[in-house]
């Protein structure tokens, strides 16, 4: 059998499994996981069914400076029900996921673009992680001044709090979110918490395990931001995703969008929380993929969310859902490779060779982001 890779962090066991080709390093990496090899057995994976491909997306879709995703036009109507979806209009097809087991999915050339990541199995972890992130939100939701109604957003209607470094929208330079003064404490709370840094590991390493050349693009651009400044500051010990949004519901659910801003051919984790019955709502649709996907509360799921149209379905009345995603903004890669400036500021010193060298850069930098995926050989 060929040898594996089994990807640890923060101490939380995980059993899927990655070629010891893919590039990925063994020992610590500088974000904190850690990576030994291991003999494991290969496992199922999700094909798309349509005819979606990631080299497609990164090619057409990429805004022009490569880095970040367009926006596409949302969908008229997004409080589509479940029968709807799996029905003859849309006709999208079910995964009737355990929320535990390691599923990759595959785009229509057999390229790992997502992973359902899952969850640790036991009790232990859905009272510790599981149970203690909900009621953390839930709690640290009090001290936050979401005044009601809650405004319609772009991602749907639902009270949410970001926290980590974020660049674009007109900054001069990476800074650390800014929130109202009760919103740092909830977020403070949330960020201080054992079982959301548990979570925040969790995510990692599946990151790690199904996208080892992505993960180590986004483990160096942390730690090369935060060693060039000094005000920035991790979000979780042992991730490697630059901000984490908490998005407290009650009853969280997205209508079709792309997180334009999060690195082109990056991953963000999803992780789904709350009481909520998972096999009548809190699903994960990728209108992309044709893919409609039951999300258990305590399951993690990553995707390439600025390529990715994505969205929920809704949960019963009474019942409750949170989510807590990790990301990195793509403005940050692209600061770091201008060597800690801006595209503005770089070219006003650079030279017409210089200009036409970064032209030709930014064309070839789909193909760069292609490469970045798994593909199915590197796993079975």
């Amino acid at each position: 059998m060929q040898l594996l890779t089994l990807v640890l962090v923060c101490n939380v066991p995980y059993a899927p499994w990655i070629s010891t080709n893919s590039a990925v390093p063994s020992g610590n990496t500088r974000s904190g996981a850690i990576f030994s090899p291991f003999e494991l057995p290969p496992g199922n994976a999700v094909h798309a069914t349509t005819t979606f491909s990631i080299r497609d997306a990164l090619r057409q879709e990429n805004a022009d400076t490569g880095w970040i995703g367009k926006r596409p036009a949302p969908l008229a109507n997004f409080s589509y029900e479940l029968a709807e979806l799996t029905g003859p209009i849309f006709g999208m097809k079910l995964v009737n996921w355990d929320g535990y087991t390691p599923t990759p999915l595959l785009d229509a050339e057999g390229r790992v673009i997502c992973n359902l990541a899952g969850q640790p199995k036991g009790d232990e972890w859905k009272r510790e992680v599981v149970d203690s992130c909900a009621s953390t939100i839930k709690h640290a939701s009090r001290h936050c001044d979401f005044k009601p109604p809650v405004k319609e957003a772009r991602r749907g209607r639902f009270a949410a709090a970001a926290i980590g470094i974020s660049f674009g929208g007109g900054q001069k330079r990476p800074g650390n979110l800014r929130n109202s003064a009760s919103q740092r404490r909830a977020l403070e709370e949330i960020h201080q918490s054992t079982c959301f840094r548990r979570l925040a590991g969790f995510a990692s390493k599946a990151f790690a395990t199904y996208a080892p050349r992505v993960f180590q693009a986004y483990d160096k651009n942390l730690n090369d931001l935060t060693d060039n400044h000094w005000h920035l500051r991790h979000n979780f010990p042992g991730s490697v995703f630059a901000a984490a949004t908490v998005n407290f519901g009650p009853r969280t659910v997205t209508k079709p969008h792309t997180d334009r801003e999060n690195m082109a051919w990056g991953w963000c984790a999803i992780t789904a929380l709350g009481d909520f019955d998972p096999d009548t709502g809190g699903h994960l649709v990728l209108w992309d993929l044709g893919l409609v996907i039951r999300f258990p509360p305590g399951a993690t799921i990553l995707i390439p969310s600025a390529l990715l149209l994505h969205s929920n379905v809704q949960v019963k009345d009474g019942e409750s859902r949170y989510s807590f995603t990790q990301y990195t903004a793509g403005g940050l890669f692209r600061w770091v490779y201008n060597g800690f400036c801006t595209d503005k500021s770089l070219m006003e010193s650079a030279t017409p060779e210089e200009i036409a060298m970064r032209e030709e850069e930014r064309a070839q930098r789909w193909e760069k982001g292609l490469a970045m995926f798994s593909t199915s050989e590197e796993f079975w």
